[in-house]
């Protein structure tokens, strides 16, 4: 940035870089210092007053991706001036039919929206186009392939190619099964366990599960399995409210174990413990964006959101970090003669 404001260029992406990162940089030193806190004994001369310091520092964290500039606007800046840059008319045949799909799907505007909802129209145009499975089907390269990609994501378009055409349709054919001759596909990558001919195991982040077949890759230790799955369950979860979901079920497994078997059990032990990583986890980003939509107003001491957000951010705290408690899970996972026993049993 300094180099760019002596030659007399102009700096403003560089700034909200610059900004963008140290922001979050600092956030993440508070984050660091409290787990670090956890091995400091608490009889030191130290303890109290880092203990002091970084309840200081909670108070202001949030403040730090707000003053001078939110860091989405930040983010607004950079992309502004990257697409003024960079972004290119197509010019060769390929690159101008993706654009012209691309730009007709998304002018229509019909299938926008969050969760992302899978775009039939703009898929049925790449398949008549022969578009949808270029390396499978077509004998195109890997650099056809990029052009595709790259011109469906200037576009936002909801529809899985490189899931079908460069991750499953591939992956069956290299295992020796049938590939549907239409329609799109998906890939579940799973950590699973083999017992008696029988694989198990959960799958997570498994983009359009319910676009079409999915191609299961189950990683069992000794080799991969490959097959397509039959009838799975399917759990869906999207961006941050995928993340509360996963701290809410976490906090319902804590209260029906002890409940159901005591605060002095093992399986009390085993589900608070996850419980106050999921949380720990998630209000961070949760307490940020929510001082964020508030804008200037929403980090004035006086403000009641405070309250709230403080609150939260002291009891991820409490009785041990979320770090803390993520350390623990890992010793006990190590420690257990089955692991995989261990995150799925009662």
């Amino acid at each position: 940035m300094a180099r760019a404001l002596t030659d007399g260029h102009d700096a403003a992406s560089r700034a909200a870089l610059v900004k963008d990162l140290g922001t979050r940089f600092e956030q993440d030193s508070v984050e660091v210092t409290a787990d670090l806190l956890d091995h400091l004994d608490a009889g030191s001369p130290d303890a109290g007053r880092l203990r002091a310091l970084l309840d200081t520092a909670r108070v202001h964290s949030p403040l730090f991706t707000l003053r001078g500039g939110t860091n989405e606007v930040l983010r607004g800046v950079v992309a502004k001036t990257v697409g003024r840059d960079t972004v290119r008319a197509p010019t060769d045949e390929l690159s101008q039919l993706v654009d012209d799909i691309g730009r007709r799907s998304f002018e229509s505007g019909g299938h926008r929206g969050l969760p992302n909802v899978f775009d039939a129209q703009l898929w049925r145009t790449l398949e008549d186009t022969g578009l949808s499975r270029l390396t499978t089907a077509e004998g195109a390269g890997v650099r056809e392939a990029a052009i595709v990609l790259g011109g469906l994501a200037r576009w936002a378009g909801a529809v899985p190619v490189a899931e079908t055409d460069a991750l499953a349709a591939w992956l069956a054919m290299r295992a020796g099964l049938d590939v549907p001759s239409s329609g799109p596909l998906t890939v579940a990558i799973a950590d699973a366990v083999s017992a008696g001919g029988r694989i198990t195991g959960t799958a997570t982040g498994v983009p359009w599960p319910r676009s079409g077949p999915a191609l299961l890759a189950a990683h069992t230790g000794e080799s991969t399995c490959v097959t397509w799955l039959s009838e799975p369950e399917i759990v869906e979860s999207h961006g941050p409210a995928g993340e509360l979901e996963r701290a809410r079920a976490a906090s319902l497994l804590a209260t029906a174990a002890a409940a159901d078997f005591g605060f002095d059990s093992p399986q009390a032990d085993y589900a608070i413990t996850v419980a106050k990583v999921a949380v720990g986890r998630a209000v961070g980003p949760v307490s940020t964006i929510a001082h964020q939509l508030h804008g200037a107003i929403g980090v004035t001491m006086e403000h009641r959101l405070w309250l709230a957000t403080m609150r939260a951010r002291s009891w991820a705290d409490e009785f041990g970090t979320p770090g803390h408690h993520a350390r623990r899970l890992g010793e006990r996972a190590l420690a257990a003669d089955d692991p995989w026993a261990l995150v799925v049993g009662p």
